[in-house]
């Protein structure tokens, strides 16, 4: 397993959110997490990684009830595009990708590990 960590760039946000924002600040959102993933990716070494599993996991200032699943449209994919876009694979297919269920907690950095698919 490989594992990367990174300081969340923005408070993350989930598709509810999302849908109330212009869009413009949705762009920008997204575009902080993606680079802020892509050269974390790129720090690291991390290209031509295979086929793999992902889990991230989402660190939150406090501790709430939220559904895991509504970061997946916004957090998750803005993590792997910075992770295709460092060229740790060549699309962000199911060839390629699978996602796990995020992780929240409260605290800490954003990690995304990566399991190896045979």
């Amino acid at each position: 397993m490989r594992e990367l960590q990174f300081a969340p760039p923005t408070r993350p946000w989930s598709t509810n959110d999302e849908r109330r924002w212009h869009w413009a600040r949705r762009a920008r959102t997204v575009k902080a997490w993606r680079e802020t993933a892509g050269w974390a990716a790129r720090a690291a070494g991390w290209r031509d990684v295979g086929p793999a599993e992902v889990r991230i996991t989402i660190p939150f200032s406090r501790n709430c009830r939220r559904d895991p699943m509504n970061y997946v449209g916004s957090v998750v994919k803005a993590t792997i595009d910075g992770l295709v876009d460092a060229g740790c694979w060549p699309d962000d297919t199911a060839e390629w990708v699978e996602i796990r269920q995020p992780l929240l907690v409260v605290g800490g950095p954003v990690i995304v590990a990566l399991m190896p698919r045979l």
